[in-house]
């Protein structure tokens, strides 16, 4: 699997240089370490990897179009996100506060074309639902979550991201009952499967 970027809470966006197993070691802004764990993988021209390598590009998209941060979060969880969770996320790639109430400021007063009411609560904000996808594109991405779940590579951070989609992605479509099982034996909770069970003899 390419892995060319990876995030790590401790040490920020690091560029993939080689794996072996769950080991990989990545260049962290000049400084190369090999991690085992606390990592995901990230594309090269996603905010991660942006608020690292390209920060002047990131502000400017965050001041052109606020809402490109937010649909790329929306894909990444395969779910609703509030302005809320999206400052959570500029906050973790190490924004600033100013910066980040700016761009809250302008997500805040652009005009709400979806059909979801406005949260109460005003430290969530704005409720942005997922985009509507076709019942084999959620099949997909659904498949994609298991199969990051089932890879004994995955790190425990892939793995709460990989369970957060799939819980969202059985809220959007219908699951087979054999992908139903799949998550279940994987550890996932939600995953109904409403096919009688074969009585044995």
């Amino acid at each position: 699997v390419q892995m060319p970027w990876i995030f790590h809470t401790d040490h920020g966006t690091g560029e993939v240089l080689s794996r072996e197993g769950s080991s990989v070691r990545a260049d962290f802004s000049g400084e190369v370490r090999t991690v085992l764990e606390g990592f995901r993988a990230v594309a090269d021209d996603s905010s991660w990897v942006l608020a690292d390598r390209d920060r002047d590009r990131l502000l400017q998209l965050l001041k052109e179009d606020p809402e490109w941060v937010v649909r790329e979060q929306l894909k990444d969880i395969c779910g609703k996100v509030t302005i809320g969770d999206v400052e959570d996320h500029l906050s973790l790639i190490g924004l600033p506060a100013e910066v980040i109430g700016e761009w809250s400021d302008r997500v805040s007063a652009a005009p709400d074309t979806s059909d979801t009411p406005r949260s109460p609560d005003r430290e969530e904000g704005r409720v942005f639902p997922p985009t509507k996808e076709n019942p084999k594109v959620l099949r997909v991405r659904l498949i994609e979550a298991l199969a990051g779940l089932a890879d004994p590579h995955s790190t425990n951070t892939e793995r709460l991201l990989f369970t957060r989609r799939l819980e969202n992605l059985v809220a959007r479509t219908s699951v087979a009952p054999a992908d139903a099982a799949i998550a279940r034996i994987l550890g996932c909770s939600g995953f109904v499967d409403a096919t009688p069970l074969t009585k044995i003899k």
